[in-house]
């Protein structure tokens, strides 16, 4: 009697690994041009990456949504992050959590920076500016 063959499951944290993949991909855009005007966030204003002046296209990356889980924050409940003052300019994304050195092999590159430091969002929006607050 043959045994059936079963499918084996994807490797773990491959949807990781394809997250990471495609920030490191848009992470090569040449120029930067900054939308108009801020948004403000209950911790301050944050700029955005203008993508598409026609559509109002804005790519918002690397805002802070919680402060860094490090120190005495560690194995904690998320704590706000502390307010800013000026205009916060987000068009580039925030580290990635520590991941296993061994993930760069199946990404073939490196993979982009990693910190503890990494509680951070990205937003794309199109003509919807308001306030986040």
């Amino acid at each position: 009697m043959k045994h059936a063959r079963t499918a084996r499951p994807a490797p773990r944290g491959r949807c990781l690994v394809m997250a990471v993949a495609a920030i490191a991909a848009l992470r090569c855009a040449s120029t930067t041009t900054l939308a108009d005007e801020p948004a403000a966030t209950h911790s301050g204003k944050i700029s955005a990456e203008l993508l598409d002046a026609s559509t109002g296209l804005e790519a918002f990356r690397g805002i802070p949504f919680a402060a860094p889980p490090t120190g005495v924050l560690r194995w904690r409940p998320p704590q706000d992050v502390a307010p800013w003052t000026g205009v916060r300019v987000c068009t580039a994304f925030g580290a990635v959590c520590p991941q296993r050195s061994g993930l760069t092999g199946l990404v073939g590159d490196a993979l982009p920076p990693q910190n503890e430091d990494c509680l951070f969002l990205n937003v794309w929006t199109a003509n919807a500016r308001r306030d986040c607050r």
